[in-house]
């Protein structure tokens, strides 16, 4: 995880320490205000921490930002904190970034945006806004604080109201000129050339429109920073880039003082202006002996990651080959076990012909030659954990989750569903097809809507990983689909996007709620990750942002550790759609439940390689919409025992 050092200050405020970067001649800061919980009926917003925090953490790790979180603030609070801004000594060169997420309204009438804080009231109990704060107030109170060089970046509802007002030439949409990127030899060269004047600038997550609860602009901040270590200085110019790629709502941004004199806002990385790497020997051969003692894939890559140019890095890139090929061999094994065919196990002997499998893919070849397509199990059979390749057989039982639980038994597939895997179904149905390939074309990860896709690459494209791009309508598509190939009955009757499930069917399908969270915690256990309830350990059973587990993005399924039942990536590497509606828990004991009966989003499970550690444990839940497609959003099976 990312280092973070917290000091409290009253009552709302979260100060996280950084050492000043070398590589900046000034001080830059970062303070943060988010809202997760509203006073009165405003929604939750539940995503606003974990977004913010990912960013103050990059911003404090990559480029030695003095970062402060200001959380659930009141009116109040935010006025006060602004406040206390204007009364600080800034010097020529600091730079101080403002960063707002949480709710936004605009008052079509009056012309007139405004934040919603944590003590905002209702349109319906506040006509008048007065719990709010205007965009207009924001503008007017933050350019007087006597820092030269201001951004300011607003992940709300309408936030595109800061800068539609063109009555005056305090804001405009257009961009100072903008520093170019040129090399790390130059670094020192591009900061003076941007902070030569001074510079009040602003991003919005979009227009005058609603933004998604889990923001895409967030999103869009951690891609660009991401960037530092290659680009080395980044500008606004970059940043305009990556919230370039974000459509629906597209951010907008420009400038927002009288003051501005066509200065700019960089984010310098720690690695720049220096070209020679200094090892750290004592660490280079410390990391080494714990890569070689924990043994794992995760913690080779975590080393090659840490230590780029170790003295042990070529032993490092040879043990990352040999459990590659190791893994791919059980992968392409279970695969042809999967498919049972003669065609498949004759595919598994030519690709893999040394295989300790040999004799027995040669042994289930023999038995299968010859044999028609298996009718369609009655509904009826007893399957058994033998019968079900690929799969986890979890015997039922009671657990909290928090409420009362109990579960009959049931099946969870051993791997989040591959590349591979979905796109034999999209192909075969000429449908369905995940968000970064066009529907009849080749591979094309300019058409994914959000710039990961672009990023993600080969590991789109790599039959190994999980997919992403992938609805929760997709997701049920595929469990009929898989059923038929398998001839099981299926389990959805889908029209539209109206979707009914027969649970007695014994067909896939997608988990519930409760079954997943069961076997991510190992048959209920109390486990805060699925396979470890330390933190320490997480990087060796799950693929997150800012673990140090060597994969960027996605790894392929079974990378890291299975819990304790033998389930791979439960949590880390992509969300997983769960059948439930999103809604509040109930709080008497449940009977095999399927969640609510009607709602709005869909719930998501286990976090992604995208989230930082709290959010991918066991207990942690998301939710988005049955049409919505992310690159981090992917599923598994389930199968009910019977």
């Amino acid at each position: 995880m990312k280092r973070r050092i917290l000091l409290s200050v009253f009552s709302i405020l979260v100060v996280g320490l950084q050492a000043q970067n070398p590589a900046r001649s000034g001080t830059d800061h970062a303070v943060c205000f988010y809202v997760t919980t509203f006073q009165p009926d405003w929604p939750a917003l539940p995503e606003t921490k974990t977004e913010v925090e990912a960013i103050g953490a990059q911003l404090a790790d990559d480029y030695g930002f003095t970062v402060e979180y200001v959380p659930n603030p009141k009116k109040a609070d935010i006025k006060s904190k602004i406040l206390e801004l204007n009364r600080r000594n800034f010097r020529e060169k600091d730079q101080l970034l403002l960063f707002f997420s949480m709710h936004g309204h605009f008052i079509t009438a009056a012309d007139r945006g405004y934040l919603i804080p944590a003590d905002g009231k209702t349109p319906a109990n506040d006509p008048l806004g007065d719990s709010w704060l205007s965009y207009d107030d924001l503008g007017a109170y933050v350019s007087q604080i006597p820092c030269r060089h201001v951004l300011l970046s607003l992940d709300a509802c309408y936030s595109g109201a800061f800068g539609i007002r063109q009555s005056t030439t305090e804001r405009s949409k257009s961009y100072p000129g903008d520093v170019k990127p040129s090399g790390s030899q130059e670094c020192k060269k591009m900061q003076e050339e941007a902070l030569f004047a001074d510079s009040y600038l602003y991003f919005t997550a979009g227009g005058l429109t609603r933004t998604p609860a889990r923001s895409r602009f967030a999103d869009a901040w951690l891609e660009a920073l991401g960037e530092g270590w290659l680009k080395k200085v980044i500008a606004t110019n970059e940043l305009r880039y990556a919230f370039g790629s974000v459509r629906n709502p597209a951010p907008e941004g420009g400038i927002f003082s009288r003051k501005t004199n066509g200065g700019d806002f960089v984010f310098v990385h720690k690695s720049a202006c220096s070209n020679t790497p200094v090892i750290d020997k004592t660490a280079d051969k410390a990391a080494w002996q714990t890569a070689k003692n924990t043994g794992t894939l995760a913690a080779y890559r975590k080393y090659a990651a840490s230590f780029p140019n170790g003295e042990f890095r070529p032993l490092a890139d040879q043990k990352i080959r040999e459990i590659e090929a190791a893994q791919k061999e059980e992968i392409a094994w279970e695969e042809a076990k999967r498919l049972n065919t003669r065609e498949a196990y004759d595919q598994f002997l030519q690709d893999y012909p040394g295989s300790d499998y040999k004799e027995l893919a040669s042994l289930y070849r023999s038995q299968v030659a010859g044999k028609n397509t298996p009718a369609v199990k009655e509904e009826t059979t007893k399957t058994t954990t033998e019968d079900l390749p690929g799969f986890v057989f979890l015997q039922g039982g009671d657990f909290k989750m928090p409420h009362s639980v109990t579960l009959s038994d049931f099946y969870v597939s051993r791997y989040e569903i591959t590349v591979k895997e979905y796109l034999e179904f999209a192909n075969s149905t000429n449908s369905n097809f995940p968000e970064w390939k066009e529907k009849g074309s080749s591979y094309n990860i300019q058409t994914g809507s959000n710039n990961h896709y672009k990023k993600l690459g080969s590991a789109l494209t790599n039959s190994n990983h999980p997919i992403v791009g992938i609805s929760w309508l997709n997701a049920v598509a595929y469990c009929n689909w898989r059923s038929e190939q398998d001839g099981f009955q299926k389990v959805y009757s889908i029209s539209g996007s109206n979707v009914t499930a027969n649970w007695n069917a014994n067909g896939y399908r997608l988990p519930t709620e409760a079954e997943w969270e069961y076997a991510a915690r190992s048959r209920g256990k109390d486990e805060e990750w699925a396979g470890t309830s330390s933190e320490s350990s997480l990087s060796q059973y799950a693929n997150a942002s800012g673990t140090g587990d060597g994969y960027e993005y996605t790894a392929p399924v079974g990378s890291f550790k299975a819990n304790s039942l033998g389930l791979f990536d439960m949590s880390g590497n992509v969300w997983e759609w769960c059948w439930d509606w999103y809604g509040t828990y109930p709080t008497s004991s449940q009977n095999n439940p399927h969640g609510p009966d009607s709602g709005s989003y869909r719930v998501l499970r286990g976090g992604s390689w995208n989230d930082i550690p709290s959010d991918l444990r066991c207990a942690n839940r998301s939710y988005s919409g049955p049409v919505n497609r992310y690159f981090d959003y992917g599923f598994r099976l389930a199968r009910a025992a019977r």
